[in-house]
């Protein structure tokens, strides 16, 4: 009976995918309780007959259409036999045994909607692992929330999303509240699809630090060009703040803080993306 579904969305980066697959099969402690599926979101040459070839067993969905991430998932929940679905990025890899620990803390806790754990990088370095709600945002974001910082707060669930490289999550209340929104097309899925389990009450959110999971962030997207994914980001989180009815006393809050981080770490691609979305405010 499979009880954990993994669904991998790609594009372009057969590599990639290809050392994740391999981490989640060399560290698969449930056995044949896990089912894998891949959804190719219309990669130039699809990367389905490799991944047959080498893995039989894994479903694989060729999406005609690249309509990004959230629909990609979207597919691939739809053949998901799992209680439990665990949307992971391309470019993450297991480094440990964690699935059994993961379905333990689901079954122990009905009402844990939602889990992510700790994100490192090829250097075993804490990255981003989730990111502070908007309601939330204040001007020491700018200087104390660091990465590092981050990892060793005990924040409420209330105040953060986890991070879409690695979202564990009941299917049923993923089915629940609506899925992903298919009009964010990259970035900022995660606040939305918090913003959507929060008005369940009775469901929690959790960030479990004990285990970790390689992210090489942002090699998931390199085949999009860096100022196009940027675009995309500013873009979403506009259309999210939007859509959940955000004071215009917090997103000025949002606007001014971004571009004054953005202007410190002089990020060039994030102001031009940001003055072409300027806009939509």
């Amino acid at each position: 009976m499979i009880k954990l579904s993994i669904i991998i969305v790609t594009f372009n980066n057969f590599s990639v995918v290809k050392q994740c697959i391999e981490s989640i099969f060399k560290y698969n402690d449930i056995n044949e309780q896990l089912e894998v599926i891949v959804v190719d979101n219309s990669s130039q040459i699809s990367i389905i007959p490799d991944i047959k070839r080498v893995w039989p067993m894994i479903k694989c969905i060729p999406n005609n259409k690249n309509g990004g991430f959230g629909r990609g998932n979207n597919i691939g929940e739809k053949v998901a036999s799992g209680e439990i679905i665990a949307f992971i990025n391309p470019d993450t890899e297991f480094i440990e045994p964690i699935f059994k620990d993961i379905l333990n803390q689901f079954e122990e806790d009905p009402n844990l909607g939602l889990m992510g754990c700790q994100l490192i990088n090829n250097n075993k370095r804490k990255v981003q692992s989730f990111g502070i709600m908007p309601e939330d945002w204040n001007w020491i974001n700018l200087f104390l929330l660091t990465n590092t910082v981050r990892s060793k707060l005990n924040i409420l669930p209330k105040y953060f999303y986890i991070q879409g490289a690695d979202i564990f999550m009941r299917k049923k209340l993923f089915n629940q509240i609506g899925k992903f929104d298919e009009n964010i097309f990259l970035y900022g899925e995660e606040i939305d699809l918090v913003h959507r389990i929060i008005k369940e009450n009775k469901y929690k959110i959790k960030y479990d630090r004990s285990k970790s999971i390689i992210h090489k962030e942002k090699v998931s997207t390199s085949s999009i060009k860096s100022i196009t994914r940027t675009e995309h980001m500013v873009e979403s989180l506009i259309y999210v703040l939007q859509k959940h009815k955000y004071s215009k006393k917090i997103i000025k809050k949002w606007k001014i803080s971004n571009w004054i981080k953005y202007m410190l770490t002089r990020n060039i691609e994030y102001l031009i993306a940001y003055k072409k979305a300027k806009c939509l405010f």
